[in-house]
């Protein structure tokens, strides 16, 4: 008589399946984990990238709003070894801005025209200073250069604040500060004329350190008047010293 043989196969397959299944599924589970893990990884190294160039843009900004500044003072010193009077300096734009009327009709003393010292006109890249032009004035006086005179100031209005604190760590002004100036450090447009009966003093004494601005030929600083010729946060740079 044969014995009948006993077939677990049947019995088992679910269960291989089922460890088979659940092997699947781990793995699955740390491939899917795994990429998640580098995709996060390779977006922070993506993002300290973009705030290191940021950061470099920033330095690059800073030094090209300095480089035209000392470019216009140059061009100032030149117009006077040449005969120019300080009154006489026109800092005039191509839009009429800043006329001075008592400079000479013929442009010998205009800044940017081919008759002076024939200084290109331009005006800063979009994110560096919004909606912004340079100008200039002869409301204020510098603490501690100079006189008590009026200076010939150079400024520009509404610059990016990372790009200020980038020309103040060139200006010795403490890192990551910007200074606070009280009051019209720069009021109307330079026509020739200084206003040394009363001038503003510049000194920075609104936030510490106290008198960041005094014997700073340049900076960036914060108004607390806001107007036309106070757009957020300014950098300023002397053209005349007096």
């Amino acid at each position: 008589m044969m014995k009948k043989r006993k077939t677990i196969t049947l019995r088992t397959m679910p269960q291989y399946l089922s460890e088979k299944g659940s092997t699947f599924f781990y793995i699955l589970l740390a491939v899917v984990l795994f990429g998640t893990l580098s995709f996060t990884v390779s977006r922070g190294m993506r993002g300290a990238q973009t705030n290191t160039l940021s950061d470099r843009k920033a330095e690059l900004a800073a030094s090209e709003i300095l480089d035209n500044a000392q470019k216009i003072q140059r061009a100032i010193d030149y117009l006077r070894r040449n005969g120019c009077s300080e009154n006489d300096i026109s800092m005039e734009t191509p839009d009429g801005l800043n006329a001075n009327a008592t400079s000479p009709i013929n442009k010998s003393c205009h800044v940017f025209s081919h008759s002076g010292a024939n200084i290109t006109w331009n005006t800063p890249k979009i994110g560096i200073a919004e909606n912004s032009f340079w100008r200039a004035s002869s409301h204020s006086h510098i603490n501690y250069i100079g006189t008590n005179k009026a200076e010939l100031l150079l400024y520009l209005p509404s610059v990016n604040k990372i790009v200020c604190e980038k020309i103040n760590k060139s200006a010795n002004i403490i890192r990551d500060t910007i200074p606070l100036e009280n009051g019209y450090a720069f009021n109307s447009e330079w026509n020739g004329s200084f206003n040394d009966s009363g001038p503003h003093i510049i000194s920075c004494d609104g936030v510490a350190p106290a008198g960041a601005c005094n014997r700073k030929p340049f900076a960036c600083i914060e108004s607390d008047v806001s107007n036309a010729y106070h757009g957020n946060y300014i950098f300023y740079y002397v053209l005349i010293e007096r």
